[in-house]
């Protein structure tokens, strides 16, 4: 009987640390993401150790009476502009642009741009793939 509880146990113990070492790999986001806005423009990003390193963001700013557009916005640095809290992170990537996600998986995310100009705001959602 003692046995057949330990082997019980042992089976239990096993399982336990596959299934938490499975769920470590399936949060890691780690890797350089691409995508596009809803206004067709480009979006891309880099993760590393849990937190975005490299963002870049092309945005256009439209309100009708006035419009602007430009070179992408890019922002990047040595240690993390932001870190991931658990699937989701936000970044200031200029005065004038931020950008939130959520990762759905480990190879997809979406989120928003929001962008500033003269006091008027306008948002913009984006979707991405992990490329490498």
């Amino acid at each position: 009987m003692l046995r057949k509880r330990s082997s019980v146990a042992g089976l239990i113990c096993c399982l336990f640390i596959a299934a938490i070492m499975s769920c470590d790999k399936s949060k890691s986001f780690d890797g350089e993401w691409s995508g596009t806005t809803s206004q067709g423009k480009s979006i891309s990003f880099t993760v590393k150790e849990h937190g975005i390193f490299y963002v870049s963001v092309d945005f256009f700013f439209d309100f009708g009476f006035v419009s602007s557009s430009g070179p992408a916005e890019t922002r990047s640095y040595q240690k993390p502009i932001t870190h991931i809290s658990g699937n989701k992170f936000s970044t200031q990537v200029s005065q004038r642009i931020s950008v939130t996600g959520m990762f759905s998986s480990n190879t997809t995310a979406s989120g928003t741009v929001r962008g500033t100009i003269n006091q008027m705001e306008r948002e913009v959602t984006w979707t991405a793939t992990k490329v490498k």
